[in-house]
């Protein structure tokens, strides 16, 4: 620690030289970069100082400036050396201050610490009355846990108790089980055998809903098959009607032609019985051959 507060001290003391440093440059308008030059040195024995480096603007100048510009500069240095051996001298006074700085600042932490037995004396009894909610509350919770551990107790054996019943229980199913799982594979065998079947007949429910449909185009062709058939031989019918009528009118025109012959024939002379037959025979095969066959 006192190395520590010696070394801030002498930081201080050289941030208040180079403060000094820089006033004396800025008076005299000479310029020393600090990159450049270090410290001058000090004075040797025979008195003679040291050259320093100066700007450009110093540098057309005679030996007497430079000599006293130099001079100008030592003296802040020297004044340092001066500052640091005072520093040095005062270090023990101030390490006595700091030490009672500090004293100051542990005493009423210590005056309170004192104090503290009393305060307790003075609140024993308002500690002991806020101690009773506090007993009361414990009380209850230890008599709430005492219930909590009966409760426990008493689950613990209608636990046991389950635990045979369940142990009893799977003893009985095992041969339900048994049973049940040859059942669930009938069942499955029975469901393959369903879905065959019920493929077996979407497929000939498909062929006969085709046959069908062919049936019906079938009976539809032949409908009109009759149809037409119908319509011919109405046709037919009205032809054959009047070609009776024909037939029957020029049946009727025989008759009447051969009633005239025979009426004249008869009128004239009395025919040769085989050459009349002969006659009728040539006659019946005339018209026979002037009327198209099928008609009497």
């Amino acid at each position: 620690m006192h190395a520590f507060v010696h070394w801030n001290l002498l930081k201080d003391s050289e941030k208040e030289a180079e403060s000094l440093h820089h006033t004396n440059c800025s008076k005299e308008g000479d310029c020393i970069k600090p990159g450049q030059v270090g410290l001058p040195p000090l004075p040797s024995s025979a008195g003679a100082p040291s050259k320093l480096p100066v700007c450009s603007a110093m540098a057309s100048d005679s030996s007497s400036s430079q000599t006293a510009m130099n001079q100008k500069f030592l003296t802040p240095q020297t004044n340092e050396k001066v500052e640091l051996q005072h520093l040095d001298d005062d270090f023990p006074s101030v390490i006595e201050r700091v030490r009672r700085m500090e004293l100051q600042k542990q005493n009423p932490t210590l005056l309170a610490e004192v104090k503290r037995p009393q305060g307790r004396k003075l609140t024993y009894h308002e500690r002991l009355m806020d101690q009773t909610p506090q007993k009361e509350d414990v009380e209850s919770r230890l008599a709430a846990s005492r219930g909590v551990s009966n409760m426990n107790q008493a689950v613990d054996k209608n636990y046991d108790a389950l635990k045979q019943e369940i142990i009893e229980f799977r003893k009985q199913i095992q041969p339900y089980t048994h049973d049940i799982g040859s059942l669930k594979d009938t069942n499955e065998s029975l469901i393959r055998q369903m879905r065959d079947m019920e493929y077996h007949h979407r497929l000939e429910a498909g062929s006969l809903l085709y046959y069908i449909a062919t049936l019906e185009m079938e009976i539809v062709n032949m409908r009109e098959e009759m149809e037409h058939m119908v319509q011919e031989h109405q046709g037919l019918l009205h032809v054959k009607r009047t070609q009776d009528l024909q037939i029957a009118a020029t049946r009727k025109m025989l008759e009447e032609e051969e009633s005239r012959i025979a009426v004249r024939e008869q009128s004239f002379s009395k025919p040769n019985p085989k050459e009349t037959s002969r006659e009728q025979q040539v006659r019946v095969v005339e018209i026979s051959h002037d009327y198209p066959p099928g008609v009497n």
